[in-house]
């Protein structure tokens, strides 16, 4: 069970609050307050209890004793009368870890993401260049991206292998390795994203 941290900003926290930013029971937290010295929140005119910033670090400290390194009680009071200033500065490296890997995890996300658009944004350019090339129709436009996997191989095939494809003469196979059907392509996509904003613009507005 992972501490889920929750960004300070208000003054004192209420018992509920403080046990909701560690997903435990508000009684574990009463609990801890019996049992280890460091925790010691002030108390309203109420009863309630209020935490400092200072406070939810105390609890984070036992929160990763008992809960994430499997201390018994007793063990976690001896670790934080042995040595607790240690014991933060471990902890500050802890979670800088984890926001280190956390951060990198979201950028192999990111990155993934940018990186299968912008070859879905390129094949499907290459797919309307390779059925704007003259003389390829839907019958050898099929068996070229079955046999080669994708319009990009297509294109990619130098010009010798080309000629042994039956179909394919001399004009189709200068026209895709010259890849002149890659500009009338771009004006194809181009006039279909004009056309897409023409036409939210207009549901907008109506």
């Amino acid at each position: 069970m992972a501490y889920k941290e929750k960004e300070i900003e208000k003054l004192y926290y209420s018992i509920g609050e403080v046990a909701e930013m560690f997903n435990v029971a508000p009684s574990l937290i009463r609990f801890w307050e019996t049992e280890f010295e460091i925790i010691q929140p002030k108390k309203n005119r109420k009863g309630n209890r209020q935490f400092t910033r200072e406070d939810i670090d105390n609890v984070k400290l036992i929160f990763h004793l008992v809960k994430e390194k499997g201390f018994t009680l007793q063990g976690a009071k001896e670790m934080v009368k042995s040595d607790s200033v240690a014991l933060r500065d471990k902890m500050e490296v802890i979670d800088s870890l984890r926001n280190i890997r956390k951060f990198l995890q979201e950028l192999r996300e990111n990155l993934w993401f940018h990186t299968y658009f912008f070859l879905m944004t390129q094949e499907r350019l290459a797919l309307l260049a390779l059925r704007a090339v003259p003389g390829i129709g839907d019958h050898l436009f099929k068996q070229l991206i079955g046999f080669f996997g994708s319009a990009q191989s297509v294109f990619e095939l130098p010009k010798r292998k080309l000629h042994r494809i039956y179909g394919i003469g001399e004009t189709i196979s200068s026209a895709i390795t010259n890849k002149s059907s890659f500009k009338s392509a771009e004006q194809e996509i181009k006039k279909a994203e004009s056309r897409r904003s023409a036409s939210l613009v207009s549901s907008g507005a109506q």
